[in-house]
């Protein structure tokens, strides 16, 4: 079954998005939020059938392709998954395990872009981050602290 994942809501500056049921079924959007001067966050659940963990996927790379595939057309407005499109470029991952659950975490520039990944359960939870120059400027603190905290239980 699907689990109930956390992050800090974000502050009274930032306001929910309607989530279309096309992208609620096809993209596994979850939830959305924007903040016209620090970005827009985005979680997805969908399912991942064939691996229990991340690292059965492979290498932090290997598993953001699967991810590009999967929510495909979403993340067009983010650069992703646009043949030579602007998803950034990868500057950084990061591994780390919260109680038995492995997460992989990236951060892409121009546009920037803070992912956070999971999965557990056959399912997948990400959570993205997405500004641009000038809301980088004014939120990454707080959007670091958002996808830092990703939370999915075990």
């Amino acid at each position: 079954g699907t689990h109930d994942s956390a992050s800090p809501s974000p502050a009274d500056t930032w306001r929910p998005d309607i989530v279309s049921l096309n992208d609620g079924k096809l993209y596994g959007v979850d939830l959305r939020f924007s903040s016209p001067a620090e970005g827009k966050l985005c979680t997805h659940v969908l399912p991942f059938v064939g691996e229990d963990s991340l690292r059965d996927v492979g290498t932090p790379e290997a598993a953001l392709d699967r991810f590009v595939e999967l929510i495909g057309a979403f993340w067009n407005e983010n650069g992703f998954g646009v043949p030579g499109g602007n998803a950034g470029t990868l500057e950084k991952t990061r591994v780390k395990t919260v109680e038995g659950v492995t997460y992989y975490l990236y951060e892409t520039s121009k546009p920037r872009n803070l992912i956070a990944a999971a999965v557990t359960d056959g399912q997948l939870y990400v959570i993205n981050a997405a500004a641009n120059d000038r809301q980088w400027a004014a939120g990454e603190a707080n959007l670091r602290a958002i996808v830092d905290s990703f939370y999915v239980p075990p």
